[in-house]
């Protein structure tokens, strides 16, 4: 039975209410709740792989975060039927990640309807991840801070963002709901992920895919690594395009260390 309108309302307010225990105000702003593990502070570099499209809206002052029904891991996104197709020829584990999958299944789909923004905290650039998350040969890795990301992030009335690590278990049977916000599956380990979460009511009224928050670009972005797959010529036009642009790039257009020409 599919949930009423007002079943998730009260179920945001559970989840809000749940998070925020754990959830510390950022500079004592409680509309945005970070959760940071020992090793990490809001001086913590992080890192988005991104296309140039979404850099752009981001140099207007428009952060996009989409809704996490759209990735393409299918137990984030909500999607049954592929897992469950694949457990009858796979091994006991999977079945067991599918049985997990099927007593959440409600809280999961709610889930898979908030906005997300996804960084990474490697310092070092991942190919398969330049791979995977840039569309085209005019991607970017765009560099921030914790710190100078969310203060840069201009909320609207009601909206609550949430920000941590991701953390990568093998599948857990309890249905917690930051269990089901910050944790994967080991296979991706590799992205080593913050996550940005933003939760509201109004945000469940809607069909529309993204979002968009106000940003101050110049306070959020640190450094712009162009794409690999750019010719060293195409790099250097890009950059300079880029500068003359935003004044405030100046500095801030650098060129990827992997080398694909």
């Amino acid at each position: 039975m599919e949930i009423s309108q007002s079943d998730r309302i009260t179920q945001v307010k559970h989840f809000t209410d749940n998070l925020n225990i754990c959830f510390l105000p950022f500079q004592n702003n409680s509309n945005i709740r970070i959760c940071l593990s020992d090793r990490m502070s809001e001086q913590t570099c992080i890192y988005r792989y991104s296309s140039f499209s979404n850099l752009m809206l981001m140099l207007e002052g428009k952060f996009r975060l989409s809704r996490r029904k759209l990735f393409s891991d299918h137990r984030e996104a909500g999607e049954y039927a592929s897992d469950f197709i694949k457990v009858l020829y796979k091994d006991t584990l999977d079945k067991r990640r599918s049985r997990c999958h099927q007593r959440n299944k409600s809280l999961l789909e709610l889930t898979s309807l908030f906005y997300a923004s996804c960084w990474t905290l490697n310092e070092r650039e991942v190919y398969p991840l330049w791979k995977a998350y840039t569309s085209n040969e005019y991607g970017v890795l765009i560099k921030s801070s914790i710190e100078e990301l969310l203060s840069s992030i201009q909320l609207e009335p009601g909206q609550t963002l949430y920000c941590s690590p991701m953390h990568y278990e093998e599948e857990k049977n309890k249905s917690d709901i930051y269990d089901m916000l910050f944790h994967k599956t080991p296979e991706y380990e590799i992205e080593n992920e913050l996550r940005l979460y933003i939760i509201s009511e109004n945000l469940l009224k809607d069909n529309i895919e993204s979002t968009i928050l106000k940003i101050n670009p110049e306070t959020a972005i640190n450094d712009i690594i162009l794409s690999p797959f750019l010719s060293s010529a195409e790099a250097e036009s890009f950059g300079n395009l880029l500068r003359k642009s935003y004044e405030f790039l100046r500095f801030k257009i650098s060129y990827s260390e992997i080398l694909e020409y």
